[in-house]
Formats: C-alpha cells, structure tokens, sequence
C-alpha cells in the first residue's frame, strides 16, 4: 500500500473550525507548512487554487498551505469529495477535481499529494497574491 498525503490551502488547514478540517486532523499525521505551484482565488466564503497554465498567466505563484500524511484514506478521501463537491454524485463541471500533485515541503523535499483545484470559471475572482489564504483573511479583516 503507497502513502496517502494531501495538500490543503483553505478551509481545510489544521486551525480551521470546519468540521472536515477536525475530521482530517483526526485521521491524518501534519507534517507542516508546504507550498505547491498554482494560483489562488477569493471565491468568496472559501479559496480555489487553479494550476498556472488553468489560471492563462506565465507566471512562477505559489500557494502555501499544509502537508498531512493521510492514515485512513478510505475514510477521509470519500468525506472530503463530498464536502469539496467532487466526484460522480455533483453536476458537472463539479466545483473541485482532486488531482495529485508535486508539493514543495521541509526545505527541497517533495512529494506527490492530493489537491483539489477548482474546476471553473475563474473570471471575476480575486487574486490572493500572497498565496495565503490564511494571511488573507486576516488582511482583508484588519486584524493583522
């Protein structure tokens, strides 16, 4: 059996409230900060990461987020599809698509991890030049 790892970059980091945050912190090991080439967007009450070449721009963007080493894919990768409206069950085009991705983590380590990218129409949608979603916020808030 591989190793199951996943990246994620919103909604579903390890300090977020949402329950399939709690849900994957539960059934996964953290292994810290990571990054992963891409570009991420305000989509409103969550973020969408697109790859570079999805989001039409030449360009070098990273989008931070966190690495898990997933110990019970069979729970969690069902329950995330469905939280990240992903899959066969969801019209298409569906809202996300998991895809495996290199991932940039602990110096120049890499690994190949889950994503879910966003797989519409970006047109409209803030940038977060940052690449943190988490930073983001807080800027967006004033609280930072």
């Amino acid at each position: 059996m591989t190793d199951t790892y996943i990246f994620v970059y919103g909604t579903l980091r390890k300090d977020s409230p949402q329950a399939m945050a709690r849900l994957l912190v539960a059934n996964s090991a953290f292994l810290g900060p990571a990054q992963m080439k891409g570009m991420l967007y305000d989509l409103g009450r969550y973020p969408g990461m697109v790859r570079l070449s999805d989001a039409g721009r030449n360009t070098s963007s990273f989008v931070n987020g966190e690495l898990f080493h997933v110990l019970d894919p069979d729970t969690v990768l069902p329950a995330l599809d469905y939280y990240e409206e992903c899959g066969d069950n969801f019209s298409q085009p569906t809202l996300y698509v998991r895809e495996k991705e290199t991932v940039f983590f602990n110096g120049n380590h890499t690994v190949q991890a889950w994503v879910y990218l966003y797989n519409r129409d970006i047109t409209g949608f803030h940038y977060i030049e940052s690449g943190d979603y988490l930073s983001y916020l807080t800027d967006k808030s004033g609280t930072g």
